[in-house]
């Protein structure tokens, strides 16, 4: 990494850590009140009371899957993961630093002073890749240690193992890792970040939506798997892994990059 890269990405942590602390700190909050309302709604025997043996529908889409009991411990620790202020806590990281990284360069002028020979362009943006990783991860890995304190400190939530944790988060920062992508392509072919926003938000609300109406509805259950989030599912096994998931979203958040870093070197800036 060249110094000014360097500065440049000390500079953005300078900038931005509040923020970032803030959305660990919020994720982590969550996540471990989340897991203490368990017991104060009763378990599993309390939620099913309450709702009726036939869980409805609209829970279990709500929760990213079909037919699947979130009443049972481990699946109301998943459900956690899925839950929409989850996703909008740790999205934001990578739709925050990703739709900034280019076209914010462009709307404040700084586009002339940065990227500038013999500093390449990619250069700029591949620091910028580092720090959104480092970023997600770290935020990400703040609602799994919540969710784990949660569970240690309510009964009813003890026998949840580990693995369930290291699941989640496996299965999870590719989903992650995408919609970051997304930003940064947005970012890449844009000279506003207010029109990257709404590209990345746009795709992401979208996405959201057709996987919930899919879970929903049975006839289009199809269209799961043409939304990033049909391939996230942590209401399953905790011992278990979907490699297939996992690789899909991380082939398509890589082309996703690879599409942008072209565009970047391509485009003019002006």
């Amino acid at each position: 990494m060249s110094s000014a890269s360097t500065a440049l990405v000390v500079a953005e942590v300078r900038t931005r850590y509040r923020t970032l602390l803030a959305l660990g700190a919020g994720a982590l909050v969550f996540e471990l009140a989340l897991a203490g309302t368990y017991t104060a709604l009763g378990g599993a025997a309390g939620l099913a009371q309450s709702f009726g043996k036939n869980q409805p529908a609209f829970l279990s889409a709500f929760a990213g899957g079909r037919g699947i009991n979130i009443f049972t411990p481990s699946n109301y620790v998943g459900f956690g993961f899925v839950h929409p202020l989850f996703l909008v806590l740790t999205l934001t990281v990578g739709i925050s630093i990703g739709t900034a990284s280019v076209a914010g360069d462009i709307e404040t002028g700084r586009v002339d002073l940065l990227y500038t020979r013999p500093l390449h362009r990619t250069t700029l943006f591949d620091s910028r890749l580092g720090l959104w990783a480092g970023a997600q991860a770290m935020v990400v890995v703040a609602a799994l240690v919540g969710s784990w304190i949660g569970t240690t400190l309510t009964h009813d939530l003890r026998g949840v193992s580990p693995l369930l944790f290291v699941r989640i988060g496996v299965a999870y920062l590719p989903l992650a890792a995408f919609f970051g992508a997304v930003a940064f392509a947005a970012s890449a072919s844009s000279h506003t970040r207010g029109h990257a926003l709404a590209v990345t938000v746009g795709v992401a609300s979208l996405a959201y939506l057709v996987n919930f109406l899919a879970l929903l509805w049975h006839p289009l259950a199809w269209a799961a798997r043409v939304t990033p989030f049909g391939y996230y599912t942590p209401l399953q096994p905790s011992g278990r892994i979907d490699v297939t998931n996992v690789v899909v979203l991380l082939v398509a958040t890589v082309l996703l990059i690879w599409l942008a870093r072209w565009w970047l070197e391509r485009r003019d800036l002006v």
